[in-house]
Parts: structure tokens; C-alpha cells; sequence
């Protein structure tokens, strides 16, 4: 299964910051301006700067809530995320590490705010409701 994602525009990263200990707060901070790409076969991207929110807006994906309603314009999917056990070399796609689920990887049933835009035979093509 291949996914393509076409993306213009600015691009924003969260991180839960009470999930982290202490030591991995600065360690997201010094390391997220060097990230210039996305995926296995690159999506660059320019670093533009950090801020501190308290709460997140709605334009942010977010852990799905049995009995909550998904709000219009919005879809659940299951995402694949890091476990509670990740590191780097079961995570690395070159190690000969076994990766195993609910260790190093989870799947998070979330809300993705987009919708679907258009589909056909083999492809699905999402987007935001307010594109």
C-alpha cells in the first residue's frame, strides 16, 4: 500500500508536553529545527520556529472519545504511533531489530479534521474543511 500526501503551506507539529519527562522536553526542542523531511522517501520541510500552547484548536488531529461525536468535516482513522517502549533501532526501517505492537508501535483510533473531498477506484483524497 502506497499513500501520497500533497501538502502546501504551513505545517504544524504538537507535542503532548506534560507525556514527557523532563529530559526529553529540551531534547524536542533542540531537535526539531533540524528536521528537514517527512517519511521514508523525504518531504522536506523549513523549520520556521516554536511556541507553547495550553490548548490545541481544532485543526489538530486528536485521540478519538467513545461516545463523543466526530464533528463535520472531520473522519476517525487508526494511526500508527510510537509505543511505549520505541527506540530508535526497532523504529529504524534499516535495522534487523523486531518491531512488536503495543511495544514499540500503538495504533490510536483519532480524528483527522478533513474530510473526504473526492474518491475512486484505489484512492481517497481528503481534505481540510476549510481549504
Amino acid at each position: 500500500m502506497r499513500d501520497l500526501v500533497h501538502w502546501r503551506g504551513v505545517l504544524h507539529l504538537a507535542f503532548d508536553v506534560p507525556s514527557c519527562d523532563a529530559e526529553t522536553i529540551p531534547l524536542l526542542i533542540g531537535a526539531a529545527p533540524a528536521i528537514n523531511y517527512f517519511g521514508k522517501r523525504g518531504g522536506f520541510v523549513q523549520y520556521l520556529g516554536a511556541r507553547r500552547l495550553d490548548a490545541l484548536d481544532a485543526a489538530f488531529t486528536r485521540p478519538f472519545r467513545e461516545g463523543t461525536p466526530v464533528p463535520p468535516g472531520c473522519h476517525r482513522a487508526m494511526l500508527d504511533d510510537f509505543g511505549p517502549a520505541a527506540s530508535f533501532a526497532a523504529l529504524d526501517s534499516f535495522s534487523r531489530s523486531e518491531i512488536r505492537s503495543g511495544v514499540h508501535r500503538s495504533f490510536v483510533d483519532t480524528v483527522l479534521p478533513m474530510g473526504v473531498y473526492n474518491f475512486g477506484a484505489g484512492f481517497v483524497h481528503h481534505r481540510r474543511a476549510d481549504v
